[in-house]
């Protein structure tokens, strides 16, 4: 088997600079090789997919922990698959992934996070009309989130910013 390569401390070398990209394609050669399920290349393709088109066309994630939005979205909780479920009011974080907190202050006091939703994968659909409950669903692979905005222009906000993510 071959060793992912280690990271470096410092600069590299030319000569080492060359060993490590060697090692990285003879490591990622065997990644691809190794046997997959259909879900799981799809995943992969998807990943590697959505991850070049923003490193060359420099959509909304530019810089990695930037935050991008921040604001109140009520989102879905509990048994969402045949039960009522409920709705929590929380603080969002939108940056390289969409983290939640129960409030604004927790967030600002540097406090722990009641979730996060990872964002490589994301699918993002502008909901039917007429929508009075403001409610639209991020579809973060392998799951959805179901969330409800404050007004219609703060949906409109979130919905066009998911969906520029989603282009990326």
């Amino acid at each position: 088997k071959v060793a992912f390569p280690a990271k470096s401390l410092g600069q590299l070398t030319a000569e080492q600079m060359d060993e490590r990209q060697f090692k990285l394609k003879d490591w990622f050669d065997e990644f691809l090789a190794t046997p997959m399920t259909p879900r799981t290349t799809q995943q992969l393709y998807s990943f590697l997919q959505v991850n070049k088109r923003c490193a060359t066309e420099g959509g909304v994630r530019k810089y990695p922990g930037t935050v991008i939005k921040t604001g109140y979205l009520t989102k879905l909780g509990g048994n969402k698959s045949g039960g009522a479920g409920n709705w929590k009011r929380r603080f969002m974080v939108l940056a390289d992934h969409l983290v939640y907190y129960e409030n604004e202050d927790v967030y600002e006091n540097g406090g722990a996070p009641k979730g996060r939703v990872s964002l490589n994968c994301i699918y993002c659909p502008t909901p039917d009309l007429p929508n009075d409950k403001n409610e639209f669903t991020l579809f973060a692979l392998p799951f959805e989130f179901v969330v409800r905005a404050d007004t219609k222009a703060d949906m409109d906000d979130w919905l066009s910013i998911f969906q520029k993510l989603q282009a990326c």
